[in-house]
């Protein structure tokens, strides 16, 4: 487990306590914190291609129905997020597949914009609108570690999650080997809370050298 925290307020907030910093912050870069967790018994290098899809969705308290495309972020910032963690990807020796090719890994990347809750543990009809083998109903699984069970203290976190495909088994929860979570206080300026967010996905697989071939 690695905590990169970009401010002493946000170090303070999260790591020892659930709830909002009493004082304010002086600026609202200062509320950008990058969590990272992974499977310390997994070996990474076992796989060589992965599946990205084409948007990163937004997560709803209100779910969506099996095979229903839920919101996704703004089509510049979905491209600009997506192109980072494909680079990312790429730079440590694994190959961008289809989905139908059946990749070894699958890099699921959503947004959180409602409440304060990091929400790990959503259902997977979110994604069968794109990948439909993995049905309605089917929970996210972190064998050998826990994901950070936290409360966050602003209003944007990205989540990803990669998930080991190669022994996924139909009906079973998705096995979860990595989790990246870039929590940012949200602007008014899409580009500026997406220039943050490409930073904080670099931070996150930076500090995460496992994820190698």
């Amino acid at each position: 487990m690695k905590i990169c925290f970009w401010s002493i307020v946000a170090f303070v907030s999260l790591l020892f306590v659930s709830c909002l910093p009493t004082s304010q912050p002086d600026d609202i870069r200062d509320l950008t914190v990058v969590y990272t967790n992974f499977n310390p018994d997994f070996q990474f290098n076992q796989g060589m291609t992965y599946a990205l899809p084409p948007n990163v969705i937004i997560l709803t308290s209100d779910g969506v129905t099996p095979g229903e495309r839920p919101p996704s972020v703004d089509f510049v910032a979905n491209q600009q997020l997506l192109n980072v963690m494909r680079n990312n990807m790429n730079a440590r020796g694994f190959t961008q597949t289809n989905i139908q090719n059946q990749p070894d890994y699958i890099l699921f990347p959503t947004v959180t914009t409602e409440g304060r809750e990091i929400l790990f543990d959503y259902d997977s009809q979110f994604w069968t609108w794109w990948f439909p083998e993995l049905g309605p109903g089917i929970r996210f699984q972190y064998p050998n570690f826990n994901p950070l069970i936290n409360n966050s203290f602003n209003t944007g976190t990205l989540l990803m999650q990669l998930v080991d495909n190669r022994n996924r088994t139909p009906n079973a929860p998705l096995l979860v080997h990595w989790v990246g979570v870039i929590n940012l206080g949200l602007s008014q300026s899409i580009t500026d809370n997406t220039t943050r967010a490409i930073q904080g996905i670099n931070q996150a697989f930076n500090q995460t050298p496992a994820i190698n071939r």
